[in-house]
């Protein structure tokens, strides 16, 4: 839909995702320890949300970045498995991103690891034609890391008498193969 044309020369993005207590430490703390894994939430679900974004608008080249992280979760015992393993957290469980790309668009980036949020916000597209929603699934826990299915998505636009309608769009589901 974005690469159509129909929503005209995008200019806003929000994007992001996260889970409401998704740290994962079931594998012991490889995913939570700079040398194993270097950087956390980010990197782990928040790659899926960026580069799903970036590809419906061809990769634009970012011009500037202001960047926010920070470890309130997982530095936290009451939030991790063990006390071992929130004294052991040394990457990010939540971080943020304003965007500046070429082509006068603008990234508004955000993710986490565990919020007491069941989303840190939907994919939204706003174009100078129209605007595009695509809803997360928000599961009890899991909900909003785009590394699953999707939710409801809607095409925001004027009908013909340029009155502001909506429109919903049909998910066709994959078939499994075996």
């Amino acid at each position: 839909i974005v690469q159509s044309g129909e929503l005209g020369d995008v200019y806003y993005i929000q994007t992001g995702g996260g889970r409401r207590h998704g740290i994962p430490t079931p594998f012991g703390t490889s995913y939570i320890e700079k040398k194993t894994a270097g950087i956390g939430a980010l990197a782990d679900i928040g790659c899926y949300s960026l580069d799903m974004v970036l590809n419906a608008i061809g990769y634009p080249k970012p011009l500037t970045v202001t960047g926010y992280k920070s470890a309130y979760f997982g530095t936290n015992p009451k939030y991790m498995p063990c006390e071992e393993y929130a004294k052991k957290f040394e990457v990010d469980d939540f971080a943020a991103a304003f965007i500046r790309l070429e082509n006068d668009i603008i990234l508004d980036f955000r993710i986490s690891w565990a919020m007491h949020m069941d989303t840190c916000g939907d994919f939204i597209f706003l174009g100078k034609n129209a605007g595009l929603k695509v809803r997360q699934p928000h599961f009890e826990l899991w909900g909003g890391a785009w590394d699953g299915p999707i939710g409801e998505i809607t095409l925001m636009h004027d009908d013909e008498n340029g009155t502001p309608t909506s429109s919903k769009i049909d998910i066709i589901p994959q078939e499994k193969s075996n």
